[in-house]
């Protein structure tokens, strides 16, 4: 997702009851029936429920999406889908720059190294979990007795369904369900406007409202050379949305940080956050200076440049709202209430908050080195990335399944290497930029760092980044191959990044280690007993933090009218006068195919309207589904209210954004001559059912 905390405290956390009228990413088998049928008259169904689930995709490189049609056909945001479309972009076919559409089967194009998941069902196995740690274990022999559980509950479900298999943590280690999915990796895209429009406004305008973006792409998923067949896709409704509409998003929340302690809300504050920042405002600088050198340097560095500047100002927005006092006071307050009401006095038995307490400060005291080594940030490079995956392959495979990082568990072995096998360009001048920087930043950080002198090798971190870069040869697919299937460790070692890969290693895996078994453990056994107070105390009112697992949110579609006043709607006559307003550049240059048809396009049609419906980073390309269950638009960010709810949904004035069917519909119709398309999705003519405001 490219998505001031400023009410009275008494409103500020997602969690206090009673819950907010429509917060909540609420879990597909605990969705609250009861409060959405007081709220708003709507029975959600059993029915309704398991068509939503299984029409709705999960994008494994971050993203949400939906089937729309029974031939497979998927529309998902074009950010999400940009992977695919900048990998299949070459310097005389920029599909970014001039966009896509495939208007027959054989046009379409495969994407490369592309997973997408279909929720099929979800067991809770959180007593067989549970029962593998017992009281007397150290944190580090819990720890390990739980991720072997996790293990051989995975590798089960995997061979006895064939199914992707994940065992999730809920509640930070309240509960634990299994997640079975059907996976597809045979995925094509059929079409994406150019990226001008689909992100138009650029950096400007990200989290910002009014909007005029088309932020869609479709793809399709195969199976054995042939479309998939679905019973389950939402038909699309060219009818779209109109203000005041009960609307659903089901979609793949990422990560939220709503359950967490006050002592732990300040970590992020004051280490991790920061520090988060700083990487991205220095990766943003370094990758642009790239980009400007010329076109194709820009080309080469678009995706990773717009990653990180979306990121830097989500962060952004992130300590915006950690350096609110109104909303530590709430937590607090919360918090408080909680170990008050707590069974055996106001500590109980045992104080999770002061267990949460102790962890954070080893977080914090190692946490420099970890976000060097073992999280990467010392080596900012795809080629890297490659190697360590490579090195570390040959180390796990031939170990007991239940003993191995949780990536290499066999649960996870098929999508692992179907990633690491995709024939994707790697740009060697990018890479030598962006690895070259991270290493400058661990001597920054950590200069006298024996590791660090040993990587360099006696050389400037830009002359090793040069010499690694030019020497391994893991950019080809077919090395990476053979590695992969019967290299020997010496074999291995003889590629100069697989070797340092190795050279980092021992340390990288000392510092994961110490923060699974004494920050993680420690976490999961404290956040579990607070759960436990939550359940006893709120009962089904608790819905747990994003997890990137299926997540169905409600609300309603909803302008701004009060201390930010915005319409609910924009038109597409709107992205004409921006455009000219600013001068027709940058990010502002509507391209050519919308601006020769300016005149046969319907400028009233409604094109980003926005919506109360809970969400978060991941949530991006989430479907907006109406009553009937069909598709009515399309989620692709949030305005800059809407990332305080990373802790708490509480600010009135946070809004979901949309793309509407109705715009989707007409430029289909009127830029793209889609008809093929069209026809597909059902559309046989666009008809707007908005009523009211908009620009």
């Amino acid at each position: 997702m490219r998505a001031r905390i400023v009410l009275a405290s008494a409103v500020m956390v997602g969690f206090l009851v009673p819950l907010l009228a429509e917060e909540g990413m609420w879990l597909p088998n605990r969705v609250p029936r009861a409060q959405i049928k007081a709220q708003y008259g709507f029975d959600v169904t059993d029915d309704w429920l398991a068509h939503v689930q299984q029409a709705a995709v999960r994008f494994n490189n971050g993203g949400s999406a939906a089937f729309v049609s029974a031939n497979g056909l998927i529309a998902t945001n074009h950010h999400v889908g940009r992977d695919c479309i900048g990998v299949l972009s070459t310097p005389t076919r920029n599909l970014l720059q001039n966009g896509f559409l495939a208007r027959t089967a054989k046009d379409e194009l495969a994407c490369p190294g592309l997973e997408i998941n279909v929720l099929v069902s979800i067991e809770d196995v959180t007593a067989r979990i549970a029962q593998a740690v017992t009281p007397e274990m150290t944190p580090a022999a819990a720890n390990s007795a739980r991720l072997a559980a996790i293990a051989a509950v995975e590798k089960a479900s995997t061979e006895a369904t064939r199914l992707r298999s994940d065992v999730v943590t809920l509640y930070q280690g309240g509960e634990y369900h299994l997640y079975r999915y059907k996976k597809y990796t045979d995925v094509r895209l059929v079409f994406a406007p150019e990226e001008s429009v689909a992100f138009f406004g650029g950096d400007t305008d990200n989290f910002e409202f009014p909007r005029y973006n088309l932020d869609i792409s479709f793809f399709r998923a195969y199976q054995d050379g042939r479309p998939v067949h679905t019973e389950h896709f939402l038909q699309f409704d060219a009818g779209g949305v109109k203000e005041g509409d009960l609307v659903f998003l089901a979609g793949h929340p990422g990560s939220t940080q709503r359950m967490n302690s006050v002592a732990h809300l300040l970590l992020e504050r004051d280490v991790h956050l920061p520090d988060m920042l700083n990487v991205l405002r220095r990766r943003e600088l370094v990758i642009g200076a790239y980009a400007r050198r010329s076109p194709e340097h820009a080309r080469h560095a678009d995706d990773q440049l717009k990653q990180f500047e979306n990121s830097r100002k989500a962060m952004a927005g992130y300590l915006r709202a950690l350096q609110d006092p109104i909303l530590l006071a709430a937590k607090r307050r919360d918090e408080d209430a909680l170990r008050a009401n707590a069974p055996g006095g106001p500590a109980g038995p045992v104080d999770p908050w002061q267990m949460i307490e102790r962890a954070v400060e080893r977080d914090r005291a190692m946490s420099p080195e970890r976000r060097l080594l073992a999280n990467g940030q010392a080596f900012h490079s795809e080629l890297f990335r490659m190697a360590r995956t490579l090195a570390r392959y040959t180390d796990e495979v031939g170990k007991p399944n239940g003993e191995r990082l949780r990536e290499f568990r066999d649960s996870n072995l098929e999508s692992l290497r179907h990633e690491l096998l995709a024939d994707v360009p790697v740009h060697p001048g990018l890479d030598v930029v962006t690895l070259a920087d991270s290493l400058s930043y661990w001597m920054e950080r950590m200069p006298q760092d024996p590791l660090l002198l040993s990587v360099l090798d006696g050389n400037s971190p830009h002359a090793r980044a040069m010499q690694l870069v030019s020497t391994t040869r893991l950019a080809d697919p077919a090395r990476r191959r053979a590695l992969l299937e019967g290299a020997t460790t010496r074999e291995a070692d003889t590629d100069p990044m697989i070797a340092v890969a190795r050279l980092v290693d021992a340390r990288a895996r000392q510092l994961r280690h110490e923060y699974e078994s004494g920050v993680q453990e420690p976490l999961r056994q404290a956040y579990a007993a607070i759960a436990r107070r939550r359940f006893e105390r709120d009962g089904a009112a608790v819905y747990p933090d994003a997890t990137f697992t299926l997540r169905l949110a409600y609300g309603t579609v909803k302008g701004n009218t009060a201390a930010d006043p915005a319409p609910w709607t924009t038109r597409l006559g709107g992205i004409f006068e921006r455009a000219d307003m600013q001068g027709q550049v940058g990010a502002f240059a509507l391209p050519e195919s919308w601006r020769r048809v300016a005149s046969q396009l319907d400028k009233a049609t409604p094109f980003n309207f926005v919506s109360t419906t809970d969400m978060i980073g991941g949530n991006s390309g989430s479907p907006v589904i109406d009553r009937s269950g069909h598709w009515v638009g399309i989620a692709f960010d949030g305005n800059v209210h809407m990332l305080g709810w990373n802790y708490a949904y509480a600010n009135p004035e946070a809004r979901a954004i949309n793309v509407h069917a109705a715009a989707v519909a007409e430029a289909l119709r009127v830029v793209y001559t889609a008809r093929e398309l069209l026809d597909e999705l059902g559309v046989t003519s666009v008809s707007s059912r908005a009523s009211g405001g908009g620009r």
